[in-house]
């Protein structure tokens, strides 16, 4: 893009001037995994706190909400391994 130099498919870095090609999909969903990896930890940390206080959510919503997430950094996990494949 800076240099407009021709480019194999499978070259990810331009020889001419250095610029990273398309590597801006696969800089989104690696921070898409750490937001939900941060999230999974702190639903942990909640399940874990949540049969020691009175006050917020309950222990069976907290173990949901856990779940759903270790679910949804999983297939995440994944979708980052097809990116880097392509």
């Amino acid at each position: 893009m800076d240099c407009n130099s021709l480019l194999a498919k499978e070259e990810i870095v331009c020889i001419e001037c250095g610029t990273k090609v398309g590597g801006d999909k696969a800089d989104a969903v690696d921070f898409g995994v750490t937001l939900i990896s941060l999230l999974f930890y702190a639903s942990v940390a909640a399940v874990v706190v949540s049969p020691f206080i009175s006050k917020g959510p309950s222990f069976m919503f907290c173990l949901m909400i856990c779940f759903a997430l270790l679910f949804i950094m999983r297939t995440a996990k994944d979708s980052v391994e097809k990116v880097r494949k392509r």
